[in-house]
């Protein structure tokens, strides 16, 4: 109760807590020398010039940088411009391995909103447009305190219309990018079919706190099975400002004696490897302590820069002493959630540990996005890999058992169709057959819709970042 009272304060809260990671430590090592390089002037052929050396220099596949990258428009501003020069640096992928798909350029001002103070800029509306998903295009996810929650958009509300052109457009176009706004005051009009009934809204992009932890409802009844209570965690992100709820939640649930947690990761996009790794190490039996728990390997211009990430004490979260964790996955699983999932997968004996779902977005890259003249550069700078050496699949993480997403039932709700697969996983270690979920496996497919290690994007219908941030 303690924490279902202070979870939207500290939403806000947190936000004026919060401290900026990144790049201190690494910059004082000689390991990374170049790797926070800075242009000498932010004209136009000095950015490009810059971007090019740091990117032959850091990026992991620097191999596959042309010897003579395309030129860009002579008429395009200066911030497309070297959008454009980014993308042409970028690898064009090998006969084992799809073009780059990870890679990517924002604002700087929008980056550190987001990692460093929890704070986002759009409508806070996230729909189920995969090409895999099945049409009406519903709701997936809300934020509560954007324009779409304070609108009172749910999960599970059918889209009819986006900037008036119906939900089939979009979705045959694979593109929802009129659900993004680069701008606080960009205008979305989103005709919507729910509970209430039929509605025609007007929202307006705000800057709004994210909400990275969600709980079961006040109403829900408590998740049992064979008399023991499962708790339920849902995770959007690992960033700072989430530190304190998250650690409200365990506190709860370590005091209620909790062992079997349902951690749900199904549209978690990722975040920073600093707070991953802390989870990780709170739900880890604490005889794991110090031993590795993930690697990050970097190209092979810079081998003492390859670093291990150790369990750790997990202050100022928990240590929560857990017997079983289910992880509920799906195409949107990205980055760090893969580096847990990789990371804590038969790892002890003592932890069953599975994941229930669909495979994850198949993501095992990271990045230290480095910051010239207001723009982020996020290149690959390094790989994943768990305490053995092993990379997590580019065509994603397969689930212990495949289970879909219905997009309509309360997350943290026992109607949901991941949660009761998790149940009944822990009811007696059986799955459920889910012949809808497992027919994409059976023709071959990844969690796109498309053929496994093609070169594909996961199509954007959220504005969760997708990112490991070291």
């Amino acid at each position: 109760m303690r924490l279902l009272q202070y979870l939207g304060a500290i939403s806000l809260a947190a936000v004026l807590c919060a401290c900026s990671g990144g790049g201190g430590e690494r910059q004082a090592n000689a390991a990374y020398t170049g790797l926070f390089s800075q242009p000498d002037s932010c004209s136009l052929a000095a950015q490009q010039a810059w971007l090019q050396a740091w990117m032959r220099d850091w990026y992991f596949w620097y191999q596959d940088i042309p010897s003579n990258p395309d030129a860009v428009d002579t008429q395009l501003e200066p911030v497309a411009a070297m959008r454009a020069h980014f993308t042409n640096l970028l690898s064009k992928g090998t006969p084992l391995r799809p073009a780059d798909r990870w890679s990517f350029v924002e604002a700087i001002d929008r980056y550190q909103q987001y990692y460093d103070e929890g704070i986002n800029i759009g409508f806070g509306l996230s729909v189920a447009g995969q090409p895999d998903d099945p049409l009406p295009l519903r709701v997936r996810w809300v934020e509560p305190l954007s324009a779409a929650g304070l609108a009172g958009i749910k999960r599970g509300d059918i889209v009819v219309s986006i900037q008036g052109k119906p939900a089939k457009y979009w979705k045959d176009a694979n593109d929802f990018s009129a659900l993004a706004a680069n701008e606080v005051g960009e205008r979305l009009a989103i005709e919507i079919e729910g509970s209430t009934g039929f509605r025609s809204l007007n929202l307006i992009a705000t800057r709004y706190a994210v909400s990275s932890i969600a709980l079961p409802p006040y109403d829900a009844a408590p998740l049992v099975v064979s008399g023991r209570r499962v708790a339920y965690l849902f995770l959007k992100d690992f960033i700072e400002p989430s530190t304190p709820a998250l650690r409200l939640a365990l506190d709860d649930m370590v005091a209620g004696g909790v062992r079997d947690l349902i951690l749900d990761l199904r549209y978690h996009g990722g975040g920073r490897v600093d707070v991953a790794t802390r989870l990780a190490s709170a739900i880890a039996p604490s005889s794991l302590r110090s031993e590795v728990f993930s690697q990050l390997i970097y190209n092979d211009k810079h081998p003492r820069a390859n670093a291990s990430e150790r369990f750790v004490d997990p202050s100022p979260l928990p240590s929560m002493q857990l017997e079983r964790v289910v992880v509920l996955t799906g195409s949107r699983t990205c980055s760090a959630s893969e580096m847990l999932i990789h990371g804590l997968k038969n790892r002890h004996p003592s932890l069953d540990f599975v994941s229930i779902g669909s495979r994850t977005c198949g993501k095992p890259y990271g990045f230290h996005p480095v910051s010239a003249c207001g723009q982020s550069y996020h290149a690959v700078n390094f790989e994943v890999r768990d305490a053995k050496g092993v990379p997590s699949n580019i065509a994603g993480i397969e689930p212990t058992c495949y289970a879909s997403d219905d997009y309509q039932s309360v997350l943290g709700s026992a109607s949901d169709p991941l949660i009761q697969a998790a149940l009944t996983w822990l009811g007696g270690g059986q799955c459920v057959v889910d012949r809808a979920a497992m027919r994409a496996q059976s023709l071959g497919v990844g969690s796109e819709g498309q053929p496994i290690g093609r070169s594909s994007k996961l199509i954007e219908d959220g504005d969760a970042p997708k990112a490991i941030i070291q």
